[in-house]
Order: C-alpha cells, then structure tokens, then sequence
C-alpha cells in the first residue's frame, strides 16, 4: 500500500483478515508515510480485541507525527471492542486525541460509562457508500 500513490480508498470489508491483517494495516498506519490513504473500512473482518488494539495503538504511536496523516475516515464496525482496544480508540477520539483534532470520521463511538468503556456504532456522515449496514 505504501508504494501506491494513488490508493486512497481501501474496502476489506467482509472478507476475513483477522489479526494477521491487522498487523499488517497497522505498520502502514504507523509508519505515517506520503501514503494517499484516506479511508480504510476494515468493517467485519474478523479483528478481535488484540487486532484493534494493534490498530489503535499504530494510530496512537505514529513513528513521523510532523508529516501529519491523510486518514480520514477508519471504519471498523463487525469487530471485537474488547478491554484492551476500547480504551485506546476512546484515547484516539476524545477531545483532544489524534482522530478528534484530525477529523477522523469513524463508525464507532467510545464513551466512558461507570469506569467502563464501552463501544457504540455511529452512522458515517461524509463516507456512506463504506457504511455499515443496518442490523
């Protein structure tokens, strides 16, 4: 992906990545490189909680902070929000964290709840064609 100047949509949705997958979305992520990625729907892909941890951490820890990111739009609904990855997307989207001073839209919604995390979907405003469907 990263040698692809012209990939700036990426849809794995559905198709079963695991947290294989994960690890190797988040080396892009972190590396923070010239990539024209823009939005990466990895929506039911089988992630359980350690793959979004790996995801949300390469978010959080960018190796090149100063170029700044493309990314606008993560989605990743139809995967595991457990105790290791929910804390840390909360971290990415409160005020204040990377996705909510970059405008990173995404289709979940972490919120503190009695010391708990807990994970919420949200609809996609600027990014309906890669939305999740309705269950």
């Amino acid at each position: 992906m990263m040698r692809h100047p012209t990939l700036s949509e990426f849809d794995l949705s559905a198709n079963r990545i695991g947290d294989a997958g994960a690890k190797a979305f988040a080396t892009v992520l972190k590396a923070n490189v010239a990539t024209p990625l823009e939005t990466l729907s990895l929506c039911s892909t089988s992630l359980t909680d350690d793959g979004m941890a790996t995801l949300a951490n390469a978010c959080l820890k960018l190796q090149n902070p100063e170029a700044g990111s493309r990314l606008r739009c993560l989605l990743l609904w139809g995967n595991t929000f457990g105790p290791k990855a929910s804390p840390l997307m909360l971290q990415l989207c409160e005020p204040g964290g990377r996705f909510h001073e970059h405008n990173v839209e995404t289709d979940f919604l972490p919120r503190l709840v009695d010391d708990e995390v807990l994970v919420a979907h949200q609809e996609t405003r600027h990014f309906p064609r890669f939305a999740s469907p309705k269950r």
